[in-house]
């Protein structure tokens, strides 16, 4: 049987994967989605755009509503209404995308952990 053991680097980091010499099959499953894992998380914090996409029409949203609510300003309201919509037409595809990632990542747990149920049962 394989010694495998998780260990947590810091906070926010993905957890490393550490083996002995004898790693089975759901051991490299586990490190190969473990290396995925760890890359996207470096990709998705390095394009950390999403989240200030979504400040930014946080806030064109306050403005518009200061707008409606002023009653002044109807071709500025118009304008800005227009770029609210493109940007959220944009955050759409991208938490769409978020959606499919946090999907493919339950399934990949859902087998870690089938995988670790079959080597507790072989034991």
């Amino acid at each position: 049987m394989a010694n495998i053991s998780l260990s947590f680097r810091s906070r926010r980091a993905v957890p490393t994967v550490q083996s002995s010499k004898n790693q089975s099959d759901w051991g490299d499953s586990v490190f190969e989605m473990q290396k995925e894992a760890k890359e996207e998380f470096e990709k998705r914090r390095k394009d950390g755009v999403v989240m200030e996409e979504l400040r930014d029409v946080v806030l064109m949203t306050q403005r518009l509503r200061r707008l409606l609510g002023e009653g002044e300003g109807r071709e500025e309201a118009r304008s800005l209404a227009r770029e609210l919509k493109k940007s959220c037409e944009g955050l759409e595809g991208a938490i769409q995308s978020l959606e499919e990632g946090v999907d493919g990542l339950y399934r990949g747990l859902v087998d870690v952990r089938i995988c670790m149920l079959r080597v507790i049962s072989d034991v």
